[in-house]
């Protein structure tokens, strides 16, 4: 009589998949003097941000998408998150010179997805040491997040 048991084999094949995906994927420093990623140091939610981001401990809401996505598996705390059985938070900040930041938190625990975008325009374009620049320019970051 024949047992029938799934193989480890299909489990370790995609986490040999995943780590080689996200270890070559883009989104690294380009060489010297670049970055990749920095605007994910900004803050997300307004309890963390009164807590200085000091937040990975108690991270029980909807924060917890960006600080610490355990803090998903804490049980629903009705005086956080109301009655409802979803949560959601979405930020839009405008810094200087243009630069605006949309960040977006929807969490039915013990799932949670954020979205991260951030947007720079109107960027002068020079190619040469010139008065006037030879156009313009913009830039932009976006960060999606699942969480479980």
């Amino acid at each position: 009589m024949k047992i029938n048991q799934r193989s480890p084999r299909p489990v370790a094949r995609a986490l040999i998949f995943s780590v080689f995906f996200f270890a070559f994927s883009p989104g690294r420093a380009a060489g010297p003097g670049t970055s990749a990623g920095t605007f994910l140091n900004l803050g997300f939610g307004a309890r963390p941000l009164g807590l200085a981001e000091a937040y990975v401990a108690i991270a029980d809401d909807v924060s917890a998408v960006h600080y610490n996505p355990a803090g998903l598996a804490f049980p629903q705390t009705p005086a956080v998150s109301g009655s409802g059985p979803y949560e959601l938070l979405f930020t839009h900040t405008l810094f200087v010179q243009g630069i605006a930041l949309d960040q977006l938190g929807l969490v039915r625990r013990p799932w949670g997805l954020s979205v991260t975008n951030l947007r720079s325009g109107g960027i002068e374009a020079r190619t040469t040491e010139t008065s006037s620049p030879d156009g313009k320019f913009s830039a932009s970051d976006l960060s999606l997040g699942l969480s479980y």
